[in-house]
């Protein structure tokens, strides 16, 4: 052990020899002539530009002040000489070592004489600025008369002494026990000064901003500077620093100059920002909040504010955030229409409300001069600041001032923000008083305050005298029209660019058909149709071109047919008979906007709906709907027409369809929606105990027995969710009638609570009962059926459908069905098979589809044909992403797009596994390979 402490010593010893090396290599630098004379420059210009400033100051100031103003410009004049006095001494001893010794001594020996009035002088600047009006004390009248008793003496040193610059003896003993004796008189008359300020301080005498500037005065300048000034002489209690040989006085003198002038300009910086003898109107601290930023969030707030009750909760919030007051102490009062009472929303009715309102009162329609003022005072500042009216009135009292300040004690308030509409007071902010014990509040805080209630006096105005859920309800209906244009014009947008073709897709091709030959006229015509007509002769466009070609042979009429090509292209195919006997002209073309619309236009039931089939036929959107429904009539596309514009609305959408068909047609209204989150309720018998309501709307955590402190589900699926709730007459009344708020003003209310949380989702609802009927009854909510009703699809039953509808909707799925273009000869339906579906009509699309690939199959099997890939594996499948997966089958494994789109879907590596036909551990790999969690 003993021999850890000598190695600890050892090591200790070193390293204190090491930073005494440093530290006179710094001392070296600090005491170079050149730093010396330039700090002493630097130092004497700075405090004579402040002294300047003061000067001017003095000149404008008011006679009460101008006391205050000499003790400051004696106390830098006395700090200006101490500089300049030591500007010989240090060429005497660096530059000009023959300089006469006596102008040094003289010199030195008035610098004391300085150093005397400057502690002096500052201890009355102390004192005069904690009082109203300065008087002399006792104290300072003894304090005084020492002072010239010293002075005296210094002065006799420097009058009879001056050709003695060096004593020798009693009398250098006496003139070093006299600067000993002023330094400790500077302890001793520093004491008592301290201790009068600080109890002052302490017992809240003072206004706060006068704390706060005495705060800063004491502890950042007259402290440090004494500090400095004796460790400079080393004097009395600091003689030991002789033995530090590395002190040298030179460096220490440089260092203390620049650090006495940065206090000085720290403390005269601070204190002007806090209104020096009131020089300026507020107090300036540099602003910390983010309130551009931060006040974006509170503007959002205030849009969405429908009582008056909520905006204490954003006042309270926005005071703690900005300003750092405890919610506990904002108080925000409203008053009522007729200015006669107020209501306290963060409090019960407490008796500073009457003291508020017969001030207020006083102040707008007082006849006294006195409430006069402060009424005009109110509505030029806008906000009563208590420690800034107390200062103010600490130097120049008046009579208005001390009438708010007695109103500010009685109200128990640091701040009071009166907020104006159309120069009336409507309502009135309070800050407790000591919200912000240790903090002054600033200019740049005021003005936000000032802001914010310029955005809350319009708020209550609006909440005051409008009907606001008309409003909100207006406002909705306004942004549902508007979206629906939105997308209406992309639907537009899109469609013109489907018929803005290339050069390549402008070509018109022509063919001849004569001897039951097909002849291309053209190049065009064999770009078009890049298959033989003649060796093809089963190829579904073949047969489309005989058959065509033999119509118009026969009747000698023109006809204009739709077919697609190899790739699926639409073409139009036109015939007219030739001049010649038994010859026909085919001109084929892709389609123009008049080809489609011509084709279809008969089919209309409303003649307004034209650019409607427009979309269906040339958009993405249509093209889905298309899928859905392959198939033309008028009651095919009249249904079609609906369900485009449904999808392509956010309001909430009532379906009307046979159960199998539900589920599809939901999930391509919400892709078509572009929603990504599809939330599916199935009711099976009548709501009990609100559970479905309180998963919608969720309940206040007051009430919440289970305490699970999840969001409401309208909350989670905010802007990115589609909700469809199946058999909503299931709802319990009280449920409809808040999911109907829901649809009808764009918020709702957790059960049990009177807040309003707004929402954006996509409400699909579906019943197989007639809701008018169950109205009627009582038993549905008359409003939720008028809302659903505005965006109501219901599908004709197929047993209504022609036959040739049927027909046409059972070879669309047909082609659907079959993925390869060889066996289509075989597997197309044939008249029997057509005759069949006839005989036994299905009920529902899905039921179609079924039959169709039934009879598909069976045909396949007869022929010894049937593979899995002659057939559509996504058949079933609306959503184009997860169709594209199916189709690629464990190729989809490869593409992180089509995996990520999968996992938002199903979230389940089972699902996506049996969906691809692959084994979990595959999907499994790519999930943790793309970081799906």
């Amino acid at each position: 052990m003993l021999y850890n402490f000598n190695v600890l010593y050892q090591f200790s010893s070193k390293v204190q020899i090491i930073m005494l090396k440093y530290l006179k290599i710094i001392s070296s630098y600090l005491s170079s002539p050149e730093l010396l004379i330039l700090t002493g420059i630097f130092s004497f210009s700075f405090k004579l530009y402040l002294l300047i400033i003061i000067i001017n100051h003095s000149i404008i100031t008011k006679e009460n002040k101008k006391n205050t103003f000499l003790l400051i410009g004696i106390l830098l004049a006395s700090m200006i000489y101490s500089d300049a006095s030591s500007v010989p001494h240090y060429f005497y001893k660096i530059y000009i070592p023959d300089l006469d010794k006596r102008i040094i001594a003289f010199m030195a020996r008035l610098g004391w004489l300085f150093f005397i009035v400057q502690n002096q002088t500052l201890i009355l600047f102390l004192d005069n600025i904690i009082q109203k009006k300065f008087k002399l004390r006792y104290y300072h009248i003894c304090s005084l008369s020492i002072s010239i008793v010293l002075f005296l003496f210094q002065l006799y040193f420097l009058i009879f002494k001056f050709n003695q610059p060096i004593l020798q003896d009693f009398e250098l003993l006496m003139e070093q026990r006299l600067i000993q004796l002023e330094c400790l008189y500077l302890v001793i008359l520093l004491v008592p000064t301290f201790y009068r300020i600080t109890n002052k301080i302490r017992l809240q005498i003072l206004p706060k901003i006068l704390s706060h500037q005495l705060k800063i005065f004491i502890f950042f300048l007259v402290l440090p500077h004494f500090f400095l000034d004796l460790v400079t002489n080393k004097l009395i209690f600091f003689s030991f620093l002789d033995r530090w040989n590395f002190l040298n006085k030179f460096a220490i003198q440089s260092l203390s100059s620049l650090l006495i002038s940065y206090a000085l300009y720290y403390c005269s910086k601070k204190m002007m920002d806090l209104r020096f003898l009131n020089l300026k109107n507020h107090v300036e601290v540099k602003d910390k909040f983010n309130f551009i930023n931060d006040f974006k969030d509170i503007l959002e707030e205030l849009s969405f504010v429908t009582t008056l009750n909520e905006l204490i909760h954003i006042t309270q919030m926005f005071f703690q955030r900005a300003f750092k007051i405890p919610i506990s102490m904002t108080k925000f009062y409203v008053r009522n229409v007729d200015g006669e009472y107020a209501i306290d929303l963060s409090y019960n009715l407490s008796q500073n409300t009457k003291l508020i309102e017969q001030f207020i009162s006083k102040c707008q329609n007082s006849i006294d001069k006195e409430y006069n003022y402060i009424g005009l005072f109110l509505k030029k500042h806008k906000i009563f600041i208590k420690d800034e009216i107390e200062f103010s009135n600490f130097y120049e009292e008046t009579e208005e001032r001390t009438q708010i300040l007695n109103f500010m004690n009685g109200i128990n308030a640091d701040i009071f923000l009166p907020i104006y509409d159309r120069q009336n007071i409507i309502a009135y902010i309070i800050v407790e008083q000591n919200a912000r014990v240790d903090e002054l509040f600033n200019s740049a805080e005021r003005d936000q305050m000032l802001v914010f209630t310029s955005y809350l006096s319009n708020v209550i105005n609006t909440l005051r005298h409008s009907n606001l859920d008309a409003l909100l309800r207006h406002k909705k209906e306004l942004q549902d029209e508007l979206f629906e244009k939105y997308q209406e014009i992309n639907q537009y947008k899109e469609s013109i660019r489907s018929f803005l073709r290339s050069d390549k897709d402008l070509k018109v091709g022509i063919v001849f058909y004569k001897n039951r030959k097909f002849t291309y006229a053209n190049q065009s015509a064999k770009d078009l149709l890049n298959i033989d007509i003649n060796n093809n002769s089963g190829h579904a466009l073949s047969k489309c071109f005989r058959q065509l070609a033999l119509q118009v042979q026969e009747y000698k009429v023109p006809k204009t047919v739709f077919t697609k090509d190899g790739d699926a292209n639409k073409l139009v195919l036109s015939a007219i008979p030739s001049l010649e006997e038994s010859s026909v002209i085919i001109i084929v073309h892709y389609p123009e906007v008049t080809d489609i619309i011509k084709a279809n236009v008969n089919l209309l039931k409303d003649t307004s709906s034209l650019d409607w089939l427009l979309y269906l036929e040339t958009t993405k959107s249509g093209q889905l709907i298309n899928q859905l429904l392959p198939g033309n009539g008028e009651n095919l596309l009249d249904f079609k027409i609906n369900l485009l514009s449904a999808a392509l609305s956010r309001k909430a959408t009532l379906l009307n369809l046979p159960q199998d068909d539900l589920i599809t047609t939901v999930e391509l209204l919400h892709h078509i929606s572009l929603r990504p989150n599809l939330h599916l309720i199935k009711l099976s018998s009548e709501e009990k105990n609100n559970e479905v309501a309180m998963e919608l709307f969720g309940i206040n955590s007051i009430f919440d027995i289970n305490e699970t402190g999840s969001d409401p589900l309208l909350s989670k699926l905010d802007n990115i969710g589609t909700l469809f709730i199946e058999n909503i007459e299931l709802l319990s009344l009280e449920t409809q009638n808040q999911l109907a708020e829901f649809i009808v003003y764009g918020y709702f209310k957790r059960l049990k609570s009177d807040r309003k949380i707004f929402s954006n989702v996509r409400i699909i609802c579906s019943s197989n009962k007639n809701l008018e009927t169950l109205v009627a009854q009582g038993q549905f909510s008359k409003v939720l059926y008028s809302e659903l009703n505005k965006a109501s699809i219901s599908m004709p039953s197929l047993l209504l459908f022609s036959d040739q509808e049927i027909i046409d909707l059972a070879q669309g799925f047909t082609d659907q069905t079959i993925n390869t273009q060889t066996y289509k000869t075989f597997l197309s339906l044939d008249s029997k098979d057509k005759d069949k579906l006839l005989d036994q009509r299905p009920i529902s699309l899905q039921d179609l589809k079924d039959k169709v690939q039934k009879l598909i199959v069976s045909k396949s099997n007869k022929h010894n044909i049937y593979s899995e890939s002659s057939f559509d594996p996504a058949y079933n499948i609306v959503d184009p992403v997860i169709a594209k997966a199916v189709r690629l089958g464990k190729r989809a494994l490869k593409y992180q797009e089509l995996m990520i789109a999968l996992w938002d879907k199903y979230k389940n590596q089972n699902k996506i596994a049996s969906l691809l036909g692959v084994d979990r551990s595959s999907v499994c790999r790519r999930c943790q390979q793309y970081n799906l969690k």
